[in-house]
C-alpha cells in the first residue's frame, strides 16, 4: 500500500474536519462527540470511526450525514478499507453540501485501489466551486497525484501550481515545491514552448528559474540573480532558489561520442581486484556480442592498476582509442583526476571519487562517472521512504566507514527533501540490542537500515522483541544476497529494500505492473517474473559469474557498454531527460556527467525478495 497516500490521506481527513464539522458542532456537545474526540487525540481512529458512526445513528437528519462522513473519513486514515465501502453504500443520496466530499473519499479509494484513470474521472465530476478552501487542497493534490501516476507530467504540474498559492503550513508548501521542480527538471523546456492555456499562478517564473538552471557555469549566478530581480516575489525564493545559490551547477563539456569506433576497456585484472574485475569484463564483453548493430566500436583490454594506469592512459590515447572506459577502484581513479584538468578523450570511470562529490567541485571536462555506489542506493532509498509518505527517520547503520557513508548520504538527502532525522545509531557484533532499543523508542515512522543479510536477520527480530515490529525498516541493495533462501530470510520479512532489475526481474528494466500482496503463508514464487532470454542464455554460459551477488557485477559491465550507446544516442541533448533501460536500474545522465540509476523496490515476504509496484 502507498503510504504516501495514507499519509497524506491524514491531512485530508484532518482538513475536512475542520471545514465539515465545525458549522455543525454546538459548544456543548454530546458525550458520544466528546468520546470521539478523545480517541482522535490518542491516535486511536478505528475507534473514532466507530463512535462518530454511532453519533451518525442518533442525531437527527441536518447533523447525521456529516457524522456518517466523518466516519468514514477516520475508517480511510486507520485502513478499514472493507468498512470505508459499507459505510459509504449506505449513503445513497448525499446532499448536494456533502456530495463533493463524497466524490474526494471515492477519490482516494480508487487511488489506493491503483486506479489514477478511475481517480480522474471522478475528480472532473466534481464542482470546485463548491468546495470548501480545504477541500480545494484535497482536491488539487488528488489531480496531481492522478495525473503523476497516469505519467501526465504538464497537467500534473499544472495542478501542484494550482495548489500552491492554497497551501499555508511550511512543511507541505515545501514538498510540493520539491515536487514542482522535479517535474520542471523532467521536463523538456525551450524558451519559445507554447503551454496550453490558462497558465496557472506563478508558472512563467517557474519556467524562467528552470531555464536559468540550465545555464552554463560561466552565467549561471549572473543569470541567477537577474531572475531573483525579476520575480522578488515569486514563492521559490523562499526555498528552491536558495538551493540552487548555495549549490551552483559545475557543468563540464563533452566531446561528440557519435563517432566513437575505438574503446580502451581498463580493468584491474591482475592483484586483489581480479575477480570483480573479471567478473565486470565478462559482462562488458557480453553486452558487445549481444550488440547487433554492425558499426560497433572495437574494443581493447588493458590490465591496469594504481602504478601504471597513467602510463596505459596515454599508451590507448596514441594508439587511436576515442573513448576510455575504466578503471574501476579508489586509487586508480584519484591518480587519473589528480593528473588530468581535462581528458583528452571521453572517459567513463567505474567508480565516483570522493574528491569530485564535494558541491562546487569543478568536474574535469569529457569525464563520466558511473559505479555502484552505496552513497546512491542511500539516496535512492531516502527519496523512495519520502516518496511512500514517511517524514520522521531513524538511521541505524554498522560501525566503521562503510556505515558512516551511508548515514551521511541518507541524512542529506532526507533532510534535503524536507525530512526530520530524530535519532542515529551505529551497532557492531556484540552490541545491536541495545541501539535497536533505542530507535523503537524514538518516535521514528521509519528506519533507514545499512546492513548485509547477516546482520539484517539479527535486526528485524530485535525490532519485534522491542514492540517494533510494525515499524517500516528501509535497506540498500546489500541485505539481499541475490538468490532466494526462504530458511535463512524469513526473519527479513516486511524490510523494504532496492535493487537492480538484473536481480529482481533476471533481465532489464521494465515497470513490474504487479503488486506483491502474498501473505506469509502463500506461494509467493508466483509473482516472481519470467527471466529474460539473454538473462536466461547469460546464465547458462557463466553459471558462476551469474550467481549470488556477482550478478551485480555482471549486470555493471552490461550497463558500462550499453551506456557508450546511451552517451552516443543522447548526443547533444545532455540535459534533455533521456532514460536507458539497464540491467542495473534505469540510466540516465546528470548535468554533472554521472550516471544514475533508477532501482526497484522489493519486499521480503515468506523469505523471497519480490519486486513492489511503484506508484511515483
Amino acid at each position: 500500500m502507498p503510504f504516501r497516500l495514507w499519509r497524506f490521506f491524514s491531512v485530508v481527513i484532518v482538513l475536512s474536519l475542520l471545514s465539515a464539522c465545525n458549522s455543525y458542532l454546538k459548544p456543548d456537545r454530546q458525550p458520544a462527540d466528546a468520546y470521539a474526540r478523545q480517541q482522535v487525540a490518542a491516535g486511536n481512529y478505528q475507534g473514532a470511526a466507530q463512535a462518530y458512526w454511532q453519533l451518525a445513528q442518533s442525531t437527527q437528519a441536518a447533523m447525521r450525514e456529516s457524522y456518517q462522513l466523518t466516519a468514514i473519513e477516520y475508517a480511510l486514515q486507520s485502513r478499514q478499507l472493507e468498512q470505508v465501502q459499507n459505510w459509504l453504500s449506505q449513503i445513497t443520496a448525499p446532499t448536494p453540501q456533502s456530495r463533493p466530499r463524497v466524490q474526494l473519499i471515492q477519490t482516494q479509494m480508487a487511488l489506493l485501489a491503483h486506479k489514477p484513470e478511475e481517480a480522474k474521472s471522478l475528480l472532473a465530476q466534481i464542482q470546485i466551486h463548491l468546495l470548501s478552501a480545504n477541500g480545494k487542497i484535497s482536491y488539487y493534490y488528488l489531480q496531481a497525484l492522478s495525473l503523476e501516476a497516469l505519467k501526465q507530467n504538464v497537467p500534473a504540474l499544472y495542478a501542484r501550481l494550482t495548489l500552491d498559492p492554497l497551501l499555508h503550513q511550511a512543511s507541505a508548501i515545501q514538498a510540493n515545491h520539491t515536487a514542482i521542480w522535479k517535474s520542471l527538471q523532467n521536463l523538456s523546456i525551450t524558451r519559445q514552448q507554447q503551454w496550453p492555456v490558462p497558465l496557472p499562478p506563478d508558472f512563467q517564473g517557474w519556467i524562467a528559474l528552470s531555464l536559468t538552471s540550465r545555464e552554463p557555469a560561466a552565467k549561471y549566478q549572473q543569470a541567477l540573480q537577474q531572475w531573483r530581480a525579476q520575480h522578488p516575489q515569486h514563492p521559490a525564493n523562499y526555498d528552491i532558489v536558495g538551493q540552487l545559490h548555495n549549490q551552483p551547477q559545475q557543468r563540464p563539456r563533452f566531446a561528440d561520442l557519435s563517432q566513437v569506433s575505438h574503446i580502451a576497456l581498463f580493468l584491474p585484472l591482475s592483484g586483489k581486484f581480479a575477480r570483480p574485475a573479471g567478473i565486470v569484463r565478462d559482462g562488458f564483453i557480453s553486452a558487445w556480442y549481444a550488440d547487433k548493430k554492425t558499426s560497433k566500436p572495437k574494443v581493447k583490454l588493458y590490465d591496469v592498476n594504481d602504478n601504471n594506469v597513467l602510463d596505459f592512459y596515454q599508451q590507448a590515447v596514441s594508439n587511436g582509442a576515442q573513448m576510455v572506459v575504466g578503471p574501476m577502484g579508489k586509487k586508480a581513479t584519484a591518480a587519473l583526476i589528480s593528473h588530468y584538468n581535462d581528458f583528452p578523450v571521453p572517459t567513463l570511470l567505474l567508480y565516483q571519487p570522493e574528491a569530485l562529490q564535494q558541491p562546487g567541485t569543478r568536474i574535469p571536462n569529457n569525464l563520466f562517472q558511473f559505479s555502484l555506489s552505496p552513497v546512491q542506493e542511500a539516496q535512492i532509498v531516502a527519496q523512495h521512504a519520502w516518496s511512500d509518505g514517511h517524514r520522521i527517520a531513524s538511521i541505524l547503520v554498522p560501525e566503521g566507514t562503510w556505515g558512516e557513508r551511508l548515514a551521511q548520504a541518507f541524512s542529506i538527502q532526507w533532510q534535503s527533501l524536507g525530512g526530520s532525522i530524530v535519532d542515529s545509531q551505529f551497532y557492531n557484533k556484540k552490541n545491536l540490542a541495545s541501539p535497536v532499543r533505542a530507535i523503537a523508542r524514538s518516535g521514528a515512522d521509519m528506519v533507514f537500515v545499512g546492513a548485509f543479510a547477516s546482520q539484517g536477520r539479527r535486526i528485524k527480530p530485535q525490532f519485534r522483541y522491542y514492540g517494533a515490529g510494525g515499524l517500516p525498516l528501509y535497506a540498500t541493495s546489500h541485505l539481499y544476497e541475490a538468490e532466494d533462501n526462504p530458511r535463512m530470510d524469513k526473519d527479513l520479512n516486511g524490510i523494504v529494500f532496492v535493487d537492480m532489475p538484473w536481480v529482481l526481474l533476471k533481465g532489464f528494466w521494465k515497470e513490474p505492473n504487479w503488486l506483491v500482496t502474498a501473505g506469509e503463508n502463500n506461494q509467493a514464487q508466483a509473482f516472481l517474473p519470467t527471466p529474460d532470454p539473454m538473462y536466461d542464455s547469460l546464465q547458462q554460459q557463466w553459471s558462476e559469474r551469474m550467481y549470488g551477488s556477482s550478478k551485480r557485477l555482471f549486470a555493471f559491465g552490461i550497463d558500462a557498454y550499453q551506456v557508450i550507446n546511451y552517451l552516443k544516442r543522447v548526443g547533444n541533448n545532455r540535459y534533455t531527460p533521456v532514460q536507458q533501460a539497464g540491467a542495473s536500474g534505469l540510466l540516465s545522465l546528470n548535468n554533472l556527467g554521472i550516471v544514475q540509476r533508477q532501482l526497484l523496490r522489493a519486499i521480503f515476504k515468506s523469505g523471497r525478495a519480490l519486486p513492489l509496484k511503484t506508484i511515483q
